[in-house]
Protein backbone atom coordinates (compact mmCIF):
# COMPACT_ATOMS: atom_id res chain seq x y z
CA UNK A 1 0.00 0.00 0.00
CA UNK A 2 1.49 3.28 -1.12
CA UNK A 3 0.06 6.53 0.23
CA UNK A 4 2.20 8.95 -1.76
CA UNK A 5 -0.30 11.18 -3.62
CA UNK A 6 -0.41 13.86 -0.95
CA UNK A 7 -2.61 14.92 1.93
CA UNK A 8 -6.41 14.78 1.78
CA UNK A 9 -8.38 17.18 3.99
CA UNK A 10 -11.80 16.07 5.25
CA UNK A 11 -14.60 18.47 6.17
CA UNK A 12 -18.03 18.20 7.78
CA UNK A 13 -20.68 20.63 6.59
CA UNK A 14 -22.10 22.85 9.29
CA UNK A 15 -25.19 25.01 8.84
CA UNK A 16 -24.56 28.65 9.64
CA UNK A 17 -27.03 31.49 9.75
CA UNK A 18 -27.00 34.77 11.58
CA UNK A 19 -30.17 36.32 12.89
CA UNK A 20 -32.33 37.25 9.93
CA UNK A 21 -29.96 35.73 7.39
CA UNK A 22 -30.52 32.85 5.00
CA UNK A 23 -28.99 29.58 6.21
CA UNK A 24 -25.79 28.57 4.48
CA UNK A 25 -23.20 25.83 4.69
CA UNK A 26 -19.78 26.19 6.23
CA UNK A 27 -16.95 23.66 5.98
CA UNK A 28 -15.30 22.61 9.22
CA UNK A 29 -12.08 20.61 8.84
CA UNK A 30 -12.35 17.32 10.71
CA UNK A 31 -9.28 15.29 9.72
CA UNK A 32 -6.37 15.03 7.27
CA UNK A 33 -4.31 12.06 6.14
CA UNK A 34 -1.89 10.84 3.51
CA UNK A 35 -3.68 9.11 0.64
CA UNK A 36 -3.04 6.96 -2.38
CA UNK A 37 -5.14 6.73 -5.52
CA UNK A 38 -6.85 3.53 -6.59
CA UNK A 39 -8.12 2.36 -9.95
CA UNK A 40 -11.88 2.68 -10.30
CA UNK A 41 -12.82 -0.82 -11.44
CA UNK A 42 -15.49 -1.73 -13.95
CA UNK A 43 -17.77 -3.23 -11.30
CA UNK A 44 -17.67 -0.08 -9.15
CA UNK A 45 -18.30 2.13 -12.19
CA UNK A 46 -21.21 -0.04 -13.34
CA UNK A 47 -22.87 -0.01 -9.92
CA UNK A 48 -22.39 3.77 -9.65
CA UNK A 49 -23.96 4.32 -13.08
CA UNK A 50 -26.97 2.25 -12.03
CA UNK A 51 -27.39 4.53 -9.01
CA UNK A 52 -26.93 7.58 -11.26
CA UNK A 53 -23.71 8.56 -9.46
CA UNK A 54 -20.56 9.85 -11.15
CA UNK A 55 -17.32 8.39 -9.71
CA UNK A 56 -14.40 10.77 -10.28
CA UNK A 57 -11.80 9.45 -7.85
CA UNK A 58 -11.13 6.49 -5.57
CA UNK A 59 -8.63 7.01 -2.77
CA UNK A 60 -7.25 4.93 0.10
CA UNK A 61 -6.20 6.14 3.54
CA UNK A 62 -5.20 4.40 6.75
CA UNK A 63 -8.12 3.84 9.13
CA UNK A 64 -8.37 6.98 11.29
CA UNK A 65 -8.42 6.84 15.11
CA UNK A 66 -11.68 5.72 16.73
CA UNK A 67 -12.71 9.27 17.66
CA UNK A 68 -12.58 10.40 14.00
CA UNK A 69 -15.54 9.62 11.74
CA UNK A 70 -15.63 9.95 7.96
CA UNK A 71 -19.10 9.69 6.45
CA UNK A 72 -20.67 9.51 3.03
CA UNK A 73 -21.75 13.05 2.05
CA UNK A 74 -18.80 14.66 3.85
CA UNK A 75 -16.49 16.85 1.75
CA UNK A 76 -12.79 16.44 1.07
CA UNK A 77 -10.08 18.35 -0.78
CA UNK A 78 -7.28 16.55 -2.61
CA UNK A 79 -3.85 17.82 -3.61
CA UNK A 80 -5.32 19.20 -6.86
CA UNK A 81 -7.13 21.76 -4.68
CA UNK A 82 -10.58 20.68 -5.85
CA UNK A 83 -13.41 19.69 -3.52
CA UNK A 84 -15.11 16.30 -3.72
CA UNK A 85 -18.19 14.81 -2.05
CA UNK A 86 -17.71 11.41 -0.45
CA UNK A 87 -20.14 8.92 -1.98
CA UNK A 88 -19.03 5.72 -0.22
CA UNK A 89 -16.63 4.64 2.52
CA UNK A 90 -15.42 1.03 2.62
CA UNK A 91 -13.62 -0.36 5.67
CA UNK A 92 -11.06 -2.91 4.47
CA UNK A 93 -7.96 -4.75 5.59
CA UNK A 94 -4.81 -4.41 3.47
CA UNK A 95 -3.41 -7.92 3.89
CA UNK A 96 -0.02 -7.08 2.35
CA UNK A 97 0.66 -4.21 4.74
CA UNK A 98 -1.37 -5.61 7.62
CA UNK A 99 -3.22 -2.33 8.12
CA UNK A 100 -6.87 -1.38 8.34
CA UNK A 101 -7.71 1.07 5.56
CA UNK A 102 -10.60 3.04 4.08
CA UNK A 103 -11.38 3.10 0.37
CA UNK A 104 -13.29 6.31 -0.34
CA UNK A 105 -15.32 6.90 -3.50
CA UNK A 106 -15.47 10.56 -4.56
CA UNK A 107 -17.51 12.77 -6.88
CA UNK A 108 -16.26 16.21 -7.86
CA UNK A 109 -18.53 18.97 -6.59
CA UNK A 110 -20.09 21.23 -9.21
CA UNK A 111 -21.30 24.68 -8.30
CA UNK A 112 -20.66 24.55 -4.57
CA UNK A 113 -17.66 25.95 -2.73
CA UNK A 114 -16.52 28.75 -4.96
CA UNK A 115 -17.43 27.09 -8.25
CA UNK A 116 -14.98 24.38 -7.26
CA UNK A 117 -12.00 26.60 -7.88
CA UNK A 118 -8.74 25.37 -6.50
CA UNK A 119 -8.16 26.16 -2.83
Amino acid sequence: MILDEGIVYFFHEKTKAGTGNMPGQELVESYNAWYGTRVVGYNRMYIAKQANVQVDELIRILEPPEDIAIYADDICRLKDGLYYRIKAVQHLRDEEAGDDVLDITLTRIGEKYGNNRRA
